[in-house]
């Protein structure tokens, strides 16, 4: 053999060698993850899209993370199921909207009405009271799935394209609202109507209702300011918890130290980007020329109180349902001790 073909040979060799051994993504875990919602969506620009990249960063190139937008690789309703069966190793939706989910507890993920009213009240609810242990059990049982919370969502309330200065302005007027949100919206005299978000705006335009419910982010991002000119504070939801869904095979082939990296990047972002959309409410509130109802600390009362009656009927559903809203009760009975 020639010295030619020994360099050949020595050259083939070498390439093979790196392409089977090479570092980078190739070597790594790839997830193949869906939106529920489109870009510009808070809790994807401000939770999601941030955490899922720092994450990848943290890694070394051990995850690598393709991301798809909402119904390409399922339809948006059966994202639960695919990420349960594998079909995705990631969702990333609100969890309210999946009946599928026992005994209420999609609605106590996102968060009932008042259930928390900042995202430092809801991070301690989630993180220091037992809420998420409660949940991922769930989860995990029924479904197959791991669970986190994600901030990222601002405010979520009630909103009008009529003038009013407190709750008893609401009496006789259709409110977009749905679940446990509808029940308040009857409970203040109110009609509650749903439309689904994509013609929120001409219903709203064409009177087909008269205020929502609905994130208030949504005042920039879904033009909803250009037909609404009263927005309500303190909201009724702040933040409405997203959720990170994550396939459980998926997620137990992780080592255990990248499985940290991604429960505490989690954790770490979940303050700091609920109020980052905090202040993209602000703004939005600002450019829409919206007039802002301040309630008094009467009337928050009394909407808290209302709020209550849904919580009830919720533990109702089941002995999970009735523990997590324990959690709640206890939570704010003990702010209650502390503030007197």
């Amino acid at each position: 053999m020639g010295l030619k073909s020994v360099k050949i040979l020595l050259l083939g060799a070498v390439i093979a060698a790196c392409s089977c051994s090479g570092g980078g993504e190739s070597d790594g875990i790839r997830w193949r993850a869906q939106f529920a919602w489109h870009k510009g969506d808070a809790t994807r620009t401000y939770g999601w899209e941030p955490t899922l990249k720092a994450i990848q960063e943290k890694s070394g190139g051990r995850l690598a993370i393709e991301f798809f937008e909402p119904n390409t690789l399922v339809p948006d309703q059966g994202m639960l199921s695919a990420v349960s069966k594998g079909a995705i190793d990631l969702a990333l939706g609100g969890a309210s909207r999946y009946a599928m989910i026992p005994e209420g507890l999609g609605l106590i993920t996102q968060g009932v009405p008042m259930a928390w009213s900042n995202p430092e009240d809801a991070y301690e609810i989630y993180y220091e009271s037992g809420l998420l242990e409660l949940l991922q059990k769930v989860y995990a049982d029924e479904f197959n799935v791991k669970f986190f919370p994600s901030g990222g969502s601002g405010r979520y309330g009630i909103s009008t394209n009529f003038p009013f200065t407190g709750l008893d302005g609401l009496e006789g007027k259709k409110i977009r609202a749905s679940s446990t949100y509808a029940s308040v919206v009857e409970a203040l005299g109110g009609t509650p109507t749903y439309i689904p978000g994509a013609e929120l705006y001409m219903g709203l335009k064409l009177g087909t209702v008269d205020g929502m419910v609905y994130s208030y982010n949504g005042f920039v991002t879904q033009q909803f300011g250009e037909v609404l000119t009263h927005v309500m504070l303190p909201a009724l939801v702040t933040p409405p918890v997203g959720v990170f869904w994550i396939n459980m095979d998926s997620w137990n082939v992780l080592p255990a130290d990248l499985q940290e990296v991604i429960a505490l990047q989690i954790r770490e972002d979940f303050i700091p980007s609920t109020h980052a959309s905090m202040a993209r409410d602000d703004e939005a509130i600002e450019e829409s020329r919206l007039t802002t109802v301040q309630l008094a600390d009467e009337e928050a009362a009394k909407l808290r109180e209302l709020c209550l009656a849904g919580w009830e009927e919720i533990a109702a559903q089941g002995p999970s349902a009735h523990e997590a809203v324990k959690i709640l009760k206890d939570f704010y009975g003990v702010r209650n001790e502390e503030s007197r």
